[in-house]
């Protein structure tokens, strides 16, 4: 079996090439964004990368006849359809790494929020709403395609990820327009230090 995975070191080497590539693109060009806005979405997509897809397990013939022979030559996609039910399952074992994972999956979308309303007008709402649920859907679809792909199923899908992701989505969303209509000066101000 071969595994595919970004080490922490690899995680920093991808950082700081994409940080020298965009200070010398930003020189190049006059960018609409500042750089802080464009090193903190790269940072973001690394992390991403590194949490949702890996690491890929990659099987050879005779560790994947082997899997098969295990499995009764059935494969399992860890496919869980049906809502809350992974939720209460996490919920009832109560422990610490099992609260990390339902907070995780709460807060990774938030980022991804913030971006999407500062580069929206805000006549937009829709879009703003359906961004994050076609972006939670696509990060399932491309897991599962992974373990078929790769015939392990390393990531499961679950329907609960979907509902917890757009959650925290739509927390952030509704935060961030509860600072823009309450205090707008501090809205702006931060955004002026992303966007010019």
């Amino acid at each position: 079996m071969f595994i595919v995975g970004i080490h922490c070191t690899v995680l920093l080497v991808a950082l700081i090439l994409c940080c020298l590539i965009t200070f010398f693109v930003c020189k190049l060009k006059e960018c609409k964004y500042r750089v802080g806005f464009y090193l903190l979405l790269e940072c973001y997509i690394l992390v991403m990368i590194k949490v949702v897809i890996m690491p890929i397990f990659i099987m050879n013939s005779s560790t994947c006849a082997e899997f098969f022979e295990h499995m009764e030559k059935s494969i399992v996609y860890n496919v869980q359809i049906i809502p809350l039910r992974s939720i209460l399952n996490i919920l009832s074992v109560g422990s610490f790494s099992s609260m990390i994972q339902i907070v995780g999956n709460i807060i990774l979308l938030m980022p991804i929020a913030f971006i999407v309303v500062w580069l929206t007008e805000s006549s937009r709402k829709w879009f703003v709403v359906g961004f994050g649920l076609l972006i939670t859907i696509l990060i399932e679809a491309v897991q599962y395609v992974i373990s078929i792909t790769t015939m392990y199923p390393c990531h499961a899908v679950d329907i609960d990820d979907i509902i917890l992701n757009y959650c925290g989505y739509l927390l952030a969303v509704m935060l961030i327009y509860q600072i823009k209509r309450n205090t707008p000066d501090i809205f702006f101000r931060v955004k002026k230090c992303f966007v010019k």
